[in-house]
């Protein structure tokens, strides 16, 4: 009998992964190389790519030093990128503000992190002929704006539901080029310091969680999990698609 190979492995695949400045990004990374993945990882600090690299399973992994919050600087460091099979993005930033309140400053600063980087990323490698046929582009969202909205969540919910529209035109456009594109949108995701100040008590948390029909807040690993899919040849039929990683969160 022919033992088939496992199609939810990354092995002898290059991953870009981009936003290690936060918890999820860094989880993307590590589970992508524990899946087998070769890794080409992104930041403007040498000591955060050389500590992720430390924790690794050794792949021959390459780091690029660059500022990807640096727009002009985007071109620079998109030719240091080698050919990928696959991109990771986990840039994000939220505000929590209600709409009477909104400044220009703090729009176009929303704006620029959750959808000006990655569109323009996505074209500069699209362009640079960066991305293999085929590969995988999986963008890290939220379901604000997509599933659901809170109160003073007006901003989240522009730039959310702007990088997911613009995910589904992406995933059309480039399809004839082999690249697939599609989007994972994060319900509460539960960091090492997601509540560190928070003035709810253990008990009003715990209600919290149990709010989800899940009973519980999510982790970065499952948002790894879900990215690893994405990149994997177990959904090479997929693309153009935004799924909710929320616990069931918009069930309700």
């Amino acid at each position: 009998m022919t033992i088939m190979e496992n199609p939810f492995l990354l092995t002898n695949k290059t991953i870009l992964v981009t936003g290690l400045d936060n918890e999820v990004g860094r989880t993307v990374a590590m589970h992508c190389a524990n899946m087998g993945g070769r890794l080409v990882l992104v930041h403007h600090d040498e000591d955060v790519l050389d500590q992720l690299l430390a924790q690794v399973p050794n792949g021959n992994h390459e780091r690029i030093v660059g500022n990807l919050y640096d727009i002009e600087t985007l071109d620079d460091i998109v030719r240091n990128i080698p050919s990928v099979d696959g991109w990771s993005n986990n840039i994000m930033q939220s505000a929590t503000i209600l709409t009477k309140s909104i400044s220009q400053k703090t729009m176009k600063t929303l704006e620029d992190v959750n959808v000006h980087i990655p569109v323009l990323l996505l074209q500069k490698l699209v362009k640079g002929k960066k991305l293999n046929n085929p590969s995988s582009v999986v963008l890290t969202s939220s379901v604000s704006g997509v599933y659901t909205v809170h109160f003073a969540d007006s901003l989240n919910a522009l730039v959310h539901g702007a990088i997911n529209g613009f995910a589904k035109g992406a995933a059309l456009d480039l399809a004839r080029l082999g690249i697939r594109v599609n989007t994972l949108n994060m319900g509460v995701v539960e960091c090492s310091d997601t509540f560190a100040d928070s003035i709810l008590s253990e008990e009003e948390l715990n209600e919290k969680r149990n709010y989800f029909p899940l009973k519980r807040f999510g982790s970065p690993q499952d948002v790894a999990n879900a990215t690893a899919y994405f990149l994997s040849d177990a959904s090479s039929w997929i693309t153009g698609v935004h799924i909710p990683v929320d616990g069931g969160y918009t069930l309700l």
